[in-house]
C-alpha cells in the first residue's frame, strides 16, 4: 500500500507543478533511484536518490545492485525459503540459487510508473566504462551464470560479446 501511496504522491506533485529539488545547474530533478537495504526487511529501511538526467539515474542503479544484492531480505533469499508450503508439499523443486535473476533498483520518473529499464547491455556498458572486469554471481544474467565461459573467467561478458548477442 506504501507504494501505491508514494506513487500517487509524485503524481499529485507532477500535476500542481511543485518545484522540486534543482542541482546545482538549476536543473530539475526528476528521476529517482529507490531500493530497500537486503539486510532489512521489505520497506524498513529505503533509500531514494534524485537525479537530472535518466543517464545519472541509470548509472547510480547499476552500482548500488553491483555493491548489493537485493535478491535478499533480511539478509536471506525469500525465494529459497525451504518454509514455503510450495516447497513443503513437495509441489516444486527448491530452485538452484543460480536460477535466481538479478534484482535492480526501480528507476523512475515523477508522476510516472517505476519500470525495469535496466538490462544486461548497461550493465556491460558500466562495468566496461568503470573498469570492473569481475561482476558479483548475483549481478550476472541466470543464463549467462550457466555457460562454460563465465565459470572460466568469473567476470562479466565482455563488449564484445555483448555487441554481438544484442546483434543477433
Amino acid at each position: 500500500m506504501a507504494h501505491l501511496t508514494q506513487l500517487w504522491n509524485d503524481k499529485l506533485r507532477a500535476a500542481r507543478g511543485l518545484s522540486r529539488d534543482l542541482n546545482k545547474h538549476g536543473e530539475m530533478k526528476q528521476w529517482s533511484v529507490r531500493w530497500d537495504d537486503p539486510d532489512f526487511g521489505k520497506g524498513e529501511k529505503t533509500y531514494e536518490e534524485t537525479f537530472s538526467h535518466q543517464d545519472e539515474a541509470v548509472e547510480y542503479a547499476i552500482s548500488i545492485g553491483l555493491k548489493y544484492d537485493l535478491r535478499k531480505r533480511n539478509g536471506k533469499i525469500h525465494q529459497l525459503d525451504p518454509n514455503q508450503s510450495r516447497f513443503k508439499s513437495g509441489y516444486s523443486p527448491l530452485p538452484d540459487i543460480l536460477a535466481i535473476p538479478a534484482v535492480w533498483p526501480t528507476v523512475s520518473c515523477y508522476g510516472h510508473m517505476p519500470a525495469d529499464q535496466i538490462n544486461e547491455y548497461q550493465v556491460a556498458l558500466y562495468c566496461k566504462k568503470h573498469g570492473i572486469t569481475k561482476r558479483p554471481e548475483w549481478a550476472i544474467d541466470p543464463k549467462d551464470r550457466n555457460s562454460d565461459k563465465r565459470r572460466e573467467t568469473g567476470g562479466p561478458l565482455s563488449f564484445d560479446d555483448m555487441l554481438t548477442k544484442r546483434q543477433r
